[in-house]
């Protein structure tokens, strides 16, 4: 197997939105468009009505109020796996055949999307939840405070390195499942056994957006600062709408690039 041209692979995947870019737009525009006054909503209420982050600190921010969570994971999640699942299939069947053309594409293979999606999610989470309960009852109920908490920092790191190395080696998962072929874990961690840290590097790649934007949101912020002004709060919703969808479809991109290269190469 020829190792994965993580060049080519980073190029393709942030200009491949630009340079079809009407094709680009026809896929994401009707889930944008349902999708944006909702994600305006939740902004709105958190920020402006409760104001999370001054009342309930960072944390309860970054999670969001419970109406929040609900039209999230309800409504904005399975809109938005249209989108990713048929761009998916757009990038390995580039723009043709057996892809075609579906302004909202609830096919199928959409729902097995959806729920690939949460088993992927289910699978690292329910484990990690398990063990932190452990910690926590070791802690708190067997008294191990003293011998535990000096473990703790590490455990962290532990953690965040499993996270990443996991959602890396099974992110192929998600693009098989939309072209509708053998999305098994199993399946999965073969094809990219010898192949995390080439796969990292191109993921990894996103921090370029993320520093685009942060940029973009800092002058935008000094020169109209968001702090009472549901207006500019709102544009600012916005340009966080456009961020999100351009950083998933570039990851989207990448996932389905190196998948149609693990298979066919």
């Amino acid at each position: 197997m020829k190792p994965l041209p993580i060049k080519k692979i980073i190029f393709k995947s942030f200009s491949l939105p630009i340079k079809e870019f009407d094709n680009f737009i026809n896929i994401v525009i009707v889930p944008y468009v349902i999708i944006l006054p909702f994600h305006l909503y939740v902004i709105y209420y958190d920020d402006f009505v409760l104001r999370l982050l001054e009342t309930e600190g960072f944390y309860k921010y970054w999670m969001g109020s419970l109406r929040t969570q609900i039209i999230q994971y309800l409504l904005i999640f399975p809109i938005f796996s249209c989108l990713l699942a048929n761009w998916h299939r757009y990038v390995f069947f580039e723009g043709k055949k057996p892809w075609t053309y579906k302004p909202l594409d609830f096919s199928n293979y959409t729902f097995k999307f959806i729920w690939k999606s949460i088993l992927v999610t289910l699978v690292f989470v329910v484990p990690m939840l398990i063990a932190g309960f452990a910690v926590g009852y070791a802690i708190g109920y067997l008294g191990l405070a003293d011998s535990i908490s000096g473990f703790i920092p590490a455990l962290i790191l532990l953690y965040f390195v499993l996270l990443v190395i996991y959602f890396v080696r099974v992110s192929i998962i998600l693009p098989a499942t939309a072209v509708e072929q053998d999305n098994t874990f199993k399946k999965t961690f073969q094809l990219t056994k010898n192949n995390f840290w080439r796969m990292f590097l191109i993921y990894i790649a996103c921090v370029l957006i993320f520093l685009f934007f942060i940029i973009i949101m800092i002058v935008f912020e000094i020169y109209f600062p968001s702090e009472g002004h549901l207006i500019r709060l709102m544009l600012q919703g916005v340009m966080g709408s456009i961020f999100i969808i351009y950083l998933y479809t570039y990851l989207a991109s990448c996932a389905s690039l190196i998948y149609k290269h693990l298979i066919t190469e």
